[in-house]
Formats: C-alpha cells, sequence, structure tokens
C-alpha cells in the first residue's frame, strides 16, 4: 500500500472549488499518443455533471451544496475511489469485517438516493448525508466512528463540488486499483457481455467472446479515471493511499491493516475471515485474458522498427 498526505483539506478544497473544478484543473490534462491536449481529458472530464450528480440534483429541491465553514457531524469519512472491477466491494468487505467501519456501500448512486430519499424525506443533499451518518454511525456508539462511501471518479467530484467533505472532521480516500490493467478490462468487457457483475449474481447463460476495440475504450477510460482520482485528491488536498488488487489477495490482513492505520484506526487483531464475494475466474476468461495479451504483443512486434539493410 502506498500512501501520501495533503497540503490540509479545507485549503485544498477552497483552490478547487474557487472558480470551478475545470479552471483549477486547466494544467492537468491527459495526452494523446502524439502528444496534443486532449479534449477529454481529465479537466473536461471533472468539469463535466455526470447522470448522478444530475439526478440527485433533481431529488433536492433544498439544494445539494453545504454552505457551513466547519464539521457537524462526528464521525470521519472514508472515501473508497474506485474503478470498475477493481476489488472495491472486496475491500469494503474486509473493512466491514473488521468492525472499525461502518460501509455504507455505493451509496452514492443516483437509484440507490433516490429510494434512500423517499425513506427520509429530506429536501437537502446534506439532509441525506446527515442521515447516512445517523444510521451507519449512531451517536455514542464506541465502534466503527469512520463512514465509508465508494466512490466513482465522478462521484468524488459531485461530493467536492457540493463541499460535502467539509461536513465531517477528517476525510480519507483510499483508492483500490489493479496492477493489471489488461486484466480489469477484459474482466469489465466480460461482465458486461455476462451480466455478472458479482459471484453472487446468475447474469446471462452466454459465452463471452474476445472484442478487441470494445477491451481498448475501456484501458483508455481506466486510464483517465485512475489519473483523475489521484489528481483530484491532490487538488482538494485530500490525502490518498493506494490498495491495489493483487497485494490484498494475497495479504488481506496487511493490506487492510496498513490502509486502516492509514485512516488513523488501529486494526487491533483483526484477522480476515473468507469474502462472501468469490474471486471471479473460469476458463472463458482467462482464455480472452490470453487472447489479449497475444494481440497486444503481436501489435507491438507489428510496429517495432527494423533496421535498414546495408
Amino acid at each position: 500500500m502506498k500512501g501520501k498526505g495533503s497540503g490540509g483539506l479545507a485549503g485544498g478544497l477552497a483552490g478547487a472549488l474557487a472558480g470551478g473544478v475545470a479552471g483549477a484543473l486547466s494544467g492537468w490534462r491527459l495526452r494523446r499518443d502524439g502528444g496534443e491536449p486532449d479534449a477529454g481529458g481529465v479537466a473536461a472530464r471533472l468539469a463535466r455533471q455526470s447522470l448522478h450528480e444530475q439526478h440527485i440534483s433533481a431529488l433536492f429541491p433544498g439544494g445539494t451544496r453545504f454552505a457551513g465553514k466547519g464539521p457537524v457531524l462526528d464521525c470521519a469519512l472514508l472515501l473508497v475511489a474506485f474503478t470498475n472491477r477493481s476489488g472495491s466491494n472486496l475491500l469494503c468487505e474486509y473493512l466491514a469485517q473488521t468492525g472499525q467501519v461502518a460501509v455504507a456501500g455505493e451509496c452514492l448512486n443516483h437509484d440507490t438516493v433516490a429510494v434512500q430519499q423517499a425513506q427520509h424525506g429530506g429536501t437537502r443533499f446534506t439532509d441525506h448525508i446527515a442521515w447516512l451518518a445517523a444510521r451507519f454511525c449512531p451517536a455514542g456508539a464506541t465502534a466503527a466512528r469512520t463512514l465509508a462511501f465508494k466512490a466513482s471518479l465522478d462521484q468524488m467530484v459531485m461530493l467536492l463540488r457540493w463541499n460535502i467533505p467539509a461536513m465531517f472532521p477528517a476525510v480519507h480516500v483510499l483508492h483500490v486499483r489493479r496492477c493489471d490493467a489488461l486484466a480489469q478490462a477484459v474482466s469489465l468487457s466480460v461482465a458486461s457481455q455476462t451480466g455478472r457483475w458479482t459471484s453472487q449474481q446468475a447474469g446471462r447463460s452466454v459465452t463471452p467472446d474476445w472484442r478487441p476495440q470494445e477491451v481498448g475504450m475501456i484501458l483508455a477510460g481506466l486510464r483517465l479515471e485512475m489519473q483523475g482520482i489521484g489528481i483530484l485528491a491532490d487538488v482538494a488536498g485530500l490525502p490518498l493511499a493506494e490498495v491495489t488488487y493483487e497485494d490484498m489477495i494475497a495479504d488481506p490482513a496487511g493490506q487492510v491493516g496498513a490502509a486502516l492505520r492509514f485512516c488513523g484506526i488501529d486494526p487491533g487483531g483483526w484477522t480476515p475471515d473468507a469474502p462472501a464475494i468469490d474471486q471471479q475466474t473460469d476458463a472463458d476468461k482467462s482464455a480472452l485474458l490470453e487472447r489479449a495479451r497475444a494481440a497486444m504483443l503481436q501489435a507491438l512486434l507489428d510496429h517495432t522498427d527494423r533496421p535498414t539493410a546495408p
């Protein structure tokens, strides 16, 4: 696990939000292979309103932005920053197992927010955040004084744009990622074809096929999102640590324990139980991954400059 500190939450947020996120990130852009600025780069991505942000805004006629300057909740916030198929569900399950973190899961998805808003009836998004804190970290409870949300890049932007981190006395980001991005992209392609996003879902009875263009687009999107998460945390002054899926599989106790200590939480003597969500490996996916590796290698060899004969 790799971690880095911040220059201070309040100052970082003020710099990011004054004049808009795009202005604060104007110097941070991904580049195409030719070195030209990419119009779909990080700054452009963070400046837009995501589907989640649009739908959630419509649910709260009283507004979405926290206008206060100091924390109003008595629990810390942990953002589990993720890209699809990165191992975020596994990390959240282990965090919940420790008893030190109250995991609210995918509570920033607009359909989930709609269901929960119907339960509490709040008219402001800050009411919703306060309701989540009271539900998962009730006042007076001694354990689980940290509330965890899963957050994609777009959802992190939404929270920062609405100044939600300022509601909490402390905020940390755990960025869960995979070292093998190609395996992640193939896994995402397979899941989109089968509808089986976790081992607990039946999905569709289809044999996934090799889709090189789709996998290439997924790889490009993953690169943008992973870079965007790190850049956004830097700009906002949020302390961030990386947890890799491969390391977590090899040593869950060590990796999760280090993640907790990064957040200022003593893991105690926690030992992991077998996760409810199994690692999804099968012959079809393994075959597609090997085909993808062979295709990438062949593309590399096809573009190798050959020396001119004398």
